[in-house]
Parts: C-alpha cells; sequence; structure tokens
C-alpha cells in the first residue's frame, strides 16, 4: 500500500510538472510553500502532550479558483507521562495529494490526502487525510486551521492544529 500512495504522489507531480511547468499564477497562488502548524492531539491519541507539524509542498492552478498539488512534511506528537504510563512520541511523515479551493477571496478551504509513514519510537503507518481552511494575508503568507488523521487497523490519531503557510 505504501509502495501505491507514493507511485501515485511521484506520478502526480511528474504529470503536473510536464503539463503545467513551474509557473505561478499572476496572483502568486500557487507555486512552492512551507509551513508550520502547533496543535492538541484527540481522539485515540488525546492522551498525548501537543502536535507540531512543518509543511512543504508545491501546487499547481488547475482551474481559475482550484490548485492541486503535491505535499509531505514532517509530523511530532509528543507523548509523556499519563497516570503512570510513559506515553512514546509519535513521528510520521506525510506523502500526500493536496487540492486547494478558493471559496471567496482569499479564503481557502484545503485537503490532503495520502499516506502517513510512521517513523521513529513508534513505527508503522497509515491512511493520512487532513481537510482545513485557510485565509490568504499579504505577501504570500496564510493562516490556517487543519484536522489531521492516521488511519491503520481500527485505530485513528487525530490533532486539531492552526499554524502559518509561506508561499516562496
Amino acid at each position: 500500500m505504501k509502495k501505491l500512495i507514493l507511485l501515485l504522489a511521484v506520478g502526480l507531480f511528474a504529470f503536473n510538472v510536464n503539463a503545467q511547468g513551474d509557473e505561478s499564477n499572476d496572483s502568486g497562488e500557487s507555486g512552492l510553500y512551507a509551513g508550520v502548524n502547533v496543535g492538541i492531539p484527540l481522539g485515540d491519541i488525546g492522551d498525548w502532550k501537543f502536535a507540531v507539524q512543518v509543511d512543504f509542498g508545491h501546487d499547481w492552478e488547475a482551474g481559475e479558483n482550484l490548485n492541486v498539488g503535491v505535499a509531505t512534511g514532517y509530523g511530532h506528537i509528543f507523548g509523556g507521562d499519563f497516570m503512570g504510563i510513559d506515553l512514546l512520541d509519535y513521528q510520521y511523515i506525510p506523502l500526500a495529494g493536496t487540492v486547494s479551493l478558493e471559496v471567496s477571496d482569499g479564503f481557502n478551504i484545503d485537503a490532503d490526502l495520502g499516506y502517513a509513514i510512521g517513523i521513529g519510537d513508534v513505527a508503522g503507518g497509515g491512511f493520512y487525510y487532513r481537510p482545513g481552511i485557510s485565509y490568504d494575508l499579504s505577501g504570500g503568507l496564510s493562516i490556517k486551521a487543519n484536522y489531521t488523521g492516521i488511519s491503520d487497523d481500527g485505530f485513528t490519531g487525530t490533532t486539531v492544529t492552526v499554524g502559518t503557510r509561506f508561499r516562496f
């Protein structure tokens, strides 16, 4: 499954580079971006302390108000001590396709979909999904709110995060 999702992400990236080139649209709403998000764990991992995710991606204009692309990054959900139980940190690298729809001037609905590769103390990974909203500020800076989930064999780790994104 991991190989299939990685192959699909690489194929989407190669197709978009070939079809669209590496050009941004006139409004600067597509291209290379990076971001940082912080938040809290929920659900099956609600006893963990907090979450941090760094994002990297590239998207291309696919329509008047629609961008598609690829995304990756690094996520870290910090464990700690819960009622005498040592909760290990969970780290992951998401490999995802991404889509962003501008619904009004500067306001976007975003979604990432793919696979999260578990690294570090807790191995394994799972299906990765990340819906969110963002608002574009001036100079390529955006503010974001996301709901992130990683599901594998009945276990689902979810977080709610807020952060920023900067377009280059």
